[in-house]
């Protein structure tokens, strides 16, 4: 792993503990719905993410878009035999997969949600590629969703609010 978040260590646990504690003081001193909304927020469970591209820089910008997102549990490798293994061990709930990675990418998707098996697991296909062909691939892998690299914030942004499929 290259790219992992502070979810394990003492420091970022007490940070955390806090948080939630102010979240739900501000909770039982607040009768406004958009304040209990916010604070909600603070102790919502972070989805666990797993990011497989073969470019390290790529990579840790993209783990840090999304950890700047507030999305605190993220995990990053560099091939499909690793994303195979720390996904069995990390059972992510969202995967950014390259599909260009070495080795084939679409099939390293299927082995995926395979190991998935009955818990959600959204693929997301880090692409350069718009194509037709490519996003009818990435389809029939079980891709829910596709990139344009180089990832932007707002591309990001926008893939994270939208609860929908392939557009």
């Amino acid at each position: 792993m290259f790219a992992t978040a502070p979810t394990n260590g003492s420091g970022a646990r007490s940070v955390r503990q806090v948080l939630k504690g102010e979240s739900r003081k501000m909770l039982q001193e607040t009768t406004s719905i958009e304040a209990r909304e916010q604070a909600f927020q603070l102790t919502a469970p972070r989805a666990r993410i797993l990011i497989v591209v073969d470019n390290r820089l790529a990579g840790r910008q993209l783990a840090r878009m999304l950890m700047q997102k507030g999305l605190a549990s993220v995990r990053a490798v560099t091939d499909a035999g690793r994303a195979l293994i720390i996904s069995r061990l990390y059972q992510p709930e969202i995967v950014f997969l390259d599909v260009t990675l070495t080795g084939d990418a679409y099939e390293l998707a299927r082995a995926l949600r395979q190991q998935a098996g009955q818990a959600e697991l959204r693929l997301i296909a880090l692409t350069n590629s718009i194509e037709h062909s490519t996003r009818e691939q990435a389809r029939s892998a079980g891709f829910e969703r596709w990139l344009v690299t180089p990832v932007t914030q707002e591309d990001l942004n926008g893939l994270l609010d939208d609860k929908s499929g392939l557009t």
